[in-house]
């Protein structure tokens, strides 16, 4: 991934004569490419990812069908101010909430968290609510030296030992336990991994809600915040990372963080 993914679609959203923009892409990495073009390109103009989960020789191929929506969708004044949007199945989402869900399925892509913000029928487009939450990271590059990892049961934290002392990561993404916990032997080594300057920027493996919580025990959620984690607010584990990667390649990270 590099910081050439949102310059494609930059140069003719830049244009006084163009109304919108159109991405084919293929699925598998979609999501992350339209939240680097939602983060990283500032313009009021619809730009709109599409695919196919069908091959042109398949039947039921969607591929025109999708293309054909997203074109309505980029031309339309509805989306404007929608930030950058991902039409499949009719359906119209923020590049922001929106994940592939299912690995063969035509409607993969959905929102789990609020849904779609609307969709394209015989009378047009519908643009049904605004996205709630937009953010703008002026970078012209990514910092390429930033890693996701999962917990899971029984996981120890070597793995994030070995990209802190080996690897010299400059961020690393934890899709943490539930609301924002890890497991308390966890701990020492997150702590260790800011000291040295490497930022950790907690999610949940769940794939919807923030990460925050009221447990006490060791390893929950305020100890993270007293660790000094930084919290993607919602954002899957493979956006945070994106977003991490952008905001590591500012003077400023902290700020595109809420960190002071």
């Amino acid at each position: 991934m590099s910081a050439r993914a949102a310059r494609f679609p930059r140069s003719p959203a830049a244009d006084d004569a163009v109304d919108g923009v159109v991405v084919t892409h293929g699925t598998d990495t979609l999501e992350e490419s339209a939240y680097l073009c939602d983060i990283t390109i500032n313009t009021l103009k619809p730009i709109v990812f599409t695919g196919a989960m069908r091959t042109a020789s398949e039947i039921g191929y969607d591929g025109l069908a999708n293309l054909a929506a997203a074109i309505q969708v980029a031309a339309s004044d509805a989306a404007r101010a929608c930030g950058v949007l991902v039409v499949f199945n009719d359906q119209i989402h923020s590049a922001r909430a929106v994940t592939k869900t299912h690995t063969t399925a035509l409607d993969t892509f959905q929102s789990p968290e609020f849904g779609a913000l609307g969709r394209i029928d015989y009378a047009g487009v519908v643009i049904a609510r605004q996205p709630a939450h937009r953010e703008f990271i002026p970078a012209s590059r990514l910092e390429t030296n930033v890693h996701l990892l999962k917990i899971t049961v029984g996981d120890n934290a070597g793995l994030l030992d070995y990209l802190i002392e080996t690897v010299g990561s400059r961020g690393v993404v934890i899709e943490t336990l539930g609301g924002g916990r890890v497991p308390p032997w966890w701990l020492p080594t997150i702590e260790r991994a800011i000291t040295l300057g490497t930022a950790i920027v907690i999610t949940a493996r769940v794939g919807a809600g923030r990460t925050i919580d009221r447990y006490g025990y060791a390893g929950a959620h305020r100890d993270l915040v007293r660790a000094g984690c930084w919290f993607a607010n919602g954002l899957n584990g493979q956006k945070a990372r994106i977003k991490l990667m952008a905001a590591l390649a500012m003077e400023k990270a902290k700020q595109f963080w809420g960190v002071d």
